[in-house]
């Protein structure tokens, strides 16, 4: 199964690709420098009014799409 790869060609890129991963496994355990939670707290209260205001809208664009389907359905 394993005939056509050599091993000592590739052991370089294996090498490289466990380094590659060690190295983003710190990445990922390090501590975050960057706090965005003040922006997802601002952003959620500045969307959720608009989100309040825009879903009567959106029921009402709804409900006369598939209100319309429905009549042309039943007229033909």
């Amino acid at each position: 199964m394993f005939k056509n790869i050599n091993f000592k060609k590739h052991s370089f890129s294996v090498a490289a690709a466990a380094a590659a991963i060690g190295a983003m496994a710190t990445n990922a355990l390090a501590v975050p420098v960057l706090d965005l939670s003040a922006a997802a707290t601002a952003i959620t209260a500045e969307l959720t009014p608009a989100l309040a205001a825009a879903m009567p809208i959106a029921g009402t664009i709804i409900a006369v799409g598939v209100g319309y389907k429905l009549f042309r359905r039943f007229v033909k």
